[in-house]
């Protein structure tokens, strides 16, 4: 049995951006929407699990509610605990700060702290990756190689106003990004390593966008300018220039959309 949620939304924009999180190496939340009257509805897939018989949903601790079991230790025995949470999670560090630029390229307002849960799954148990392990639940301190925990962004169905260069509170940078620019990890994210890659990249991105809208809404093409655009200047930002490589983003598409929807 799925358990599902709903959320009453202006636009379905954020199953346009939960879709795109596998371009760019990030773990979807799983939605769909539909159209109440005059009403948007996104459905949001959960997890869940059966308690006394009744499935239950999961509920998935926030960053926030992480960092403060880690520092419990209910992460991990505290003599087994490192320096930092940086330290003992340097992997799911990285995937954090790229969670968080993925919010900045797709323009997603108000995000904070509580805008990334953390999941998890037991790969000797799950090959596929798919199911999520409850042993944590069950307040057992798993061992650094028995599970595997990701972030997965939520809280996405606010865009920025066109035009608008997003970016990330004082907070979240100081806390995460204090060794690394938010340009730095976009690139990471995108694997770009010359000046060169960003064009083929960014034309192959704006499809994927495209052929993504074309499934979920064909109005939400509007945003495709702004996404673009912030990616081009936060991928070229400080990188060297390679003469005679001009970057720019195709725009012959935009028109077929306008009748969509």
């Amino acid at each position: 049995m799925v358990i599902v949620r709903t959320k009453q939304c202006q636009s379905p924009y954020m199953c346009m951006v939960d879709e795109m999180k596998p371009y760019f190496g990030l773990p979807k939340q799983g939605t769909h929407w539909f159209k109440y009257g005059k009403l948007v509805k996104v459905i949001i897939k959960t997890d869940s699990k059966m308690v006394n018989f009744v499935p239950t949903i999961v509920s998935h601790p926030t960053l926030t509610e992480f960092r403060r079991m880690y520092s419990e230790g209910k992460i991990y025995r505290l003599n087994r605990m490192g320096k930092t949470f940086q330290a003992d999670f340097p992997e799911l560090t990285d995937r954090i700060r790229m969670s968080f630029v993925f919010r900045v390229v797709f323009g997603i307002k108000r995000t904070n702290k509580s805008s990334l849960i953390i999941r998890w799954f037991r790969p000797k148990l799950t090959p596929n990756g798919d199911e999520m392990s409850t042993r944590w639940m069950n307040k057992e301190l798993p061992g650094q190689k028995e599970l595997i925990w990701y972030p997965v962004s939520v809280s996405e169905s606010s865009p920025d106003e066109p035009g608008v260069d997003s970016r990330l509170p004082n907070v979240i940078l100081e806390e995460w990004f204090d060794e690394k620019d938010i340009e730095d990890v976009i690139r990471e994210m995108c694997l770009i390593r010359e000046y060169e890659h960003i064009q083929p990249f960014i034309l192959l991105t704006q499809n994927q966008i495209e052929e993504v809208i074309k499934r979920v809404d064909g109005r939400l093409i509007a945003h495709v300018k702004d996404i673009i655009q912030r990616l081009i200047s936060r991928l070229t930002f400080n990188l060297k220039f390679t003469p005679f490589t001009k970057i720019q983003a195709l725009n012959e598409s935009l028109d077929s959309y306008k009748k969509i929807g």
